[in-house]
């Protein structure tokens, strides 16, 4: 087993405290799919459904693992609905498919975690005993649809172009309803503006943030430090993580097809956003300024180049792009640690990729933010 695999496996898994429900018939995959389900019995059928329909020479080398999930002392109605999902999956018998009791009140996530993070974790975690570092791990949710080439085109795109992680591009499923399609439409068109508008920077924190478009092999997943257990902004961290370690690329083929429906699980994401839609609140309000992409662009130009610079120095070219950046950057403490990057960097190279780890895609949003308001 590939050494980062196993320290992974013995010091940050949680593949101990849950299990599948029977053990696979191979040893290694080259693929686990992972899809958190809470209370999917209406959805779940679709998305295993869409998997069913793949390469199947790829679908017998392929493990799916759907973590039931809930919290302790959950409501009654969410514990049947996840009884009623095991009765589905039963149904799937011509796919590698298990499941991770993580429901009922011996396995119930705690309450401080429970949530769509930690139960991504779980089954990639797990996954990761049936894995070598090749082994392409990906992310889905429970009423998510695929595309019948996603398998067929993501390990095409893995073997092709030497990629330890990718998202892929996506189209949220379109409803019934006019306003909700409306609202789905510019939530859309926010991601990939946004997405679109960071590369232009050249920012390497371009790629969309959304969890179940997510891939990476399982090398690059334990070198990481595995899925954050956060309930919410999962995704967003996990794919910083994954752009440090190296570049997250994107599959551009639209494979992925999430749901628009209304929730209120997380205080982010798609279902969040749409409920916010639907009680008046104006999704364009999201778009950055066109203003804040420019700043950013020219900021990282001079943040990359200035190896051999003062902090002094740094924030006078700073206050030449924007008069207000030097106090933005002081906020984010760039004075303590200035110094330090240029210590711990023997090349321009290596100061470039400290400088990218420091300016990371959280202070990339709050720069978009801080000069979009």
């Amino acid at each position: 087993m590939n050494q980062p695999i196993k320290k992974y496996l013995l010091k940050k898994s949680v593949h101990q405290t849950w299990s599948l429900n029977s053990k696979p018939d191979q040893k290694k995959y080259s693929f686990v799919i992972s899809i958190p389900s809470y209370a999917e019995d209406n959805y779940i059928k679709k998305t295993l459904k869409s998997i069913s329909n793949q390469n199947n020479l790829l679908l017998k080398k392929t493990l799916i693992i759907i973590v039931i999930n809930n919290k302790v002392n959950d409501e009654n109605e969410i514990i049947n609905s996840n009884l009623k999902t095991i009765e589905i999956i039963k149904l799937f018998k011509n796919l590698n498919i298990h499941y991770v009791d993580a429901f009922s009140s011996n396995n119930a996530l705690p309450t401080k975690y429970a949530g769509v993070g930690l139960a991504r974790k779980i089954g990639f975690d797990i996954g990761l005993k049936f894995s070598n570092e090749s082994t392409i791990f990906c992310s889905l949710d429970a009423d998510t649809i695929i595309s019948e080439k996603y398998l067929q085109v993501i390990y095409k795109f893995y073997n092709n172009k030497h990629t330890t992680s990718a998202v892929i591009n996506f189209k949220h499923i379109r409803s019934s309803s006019k306003k909700l399609n409306e609202s789905i439409k510019s939530y859309e068109e926010f991601i990939k503006t946004t997405s679109l508008n960071l590369k232009k920077a050249n920012s390497p924190y371009y790629y969309h943030a959304i969890g179940s478009t997510i891939t990476c092999t399982a090398l690059a997943y334990a070198s990481v430090g595995g899925m954050s257990k956060r309930k919410a902004t999962e995704d967003f961290y996990f794919l910083e993580s994954l752009a440090k370690y190296k570049k997250v690329k994107t599959i551009n083929e639209i494979l992925v097809y999430p749901s628009s429906r209304i929730s209120n699980r997380v205080y982010l994401g798609t279902g969040f956003r749409m409920e916010q839609a639907s009680k008046g609140f104006d999704l364009r309000e999201l778009f950055f300024k066109k203003q804040s992409f420019l700043i950013l662009s020219k900021w990282l130009k001079l943040g990359k180049n200035s190896m051999n610079f003062k902090i002094d120095t740094v924030l006078l070219k700073a206050n030449i792009i924007n008069e207000n950046l030097p106090n933005f950057l002081n906020e984010q403490k760039i004075y303590l640690i200035w110094e330090g990057l240029q210590k711990s960097s023997p090349t321009n190279e290596h100061f470039e990729k400290q400088f990218n780890r420091w300016f990371d895609a959280l202070k990339t949003i709050k720069l978009l933010k801080y000069f979009s308001n």
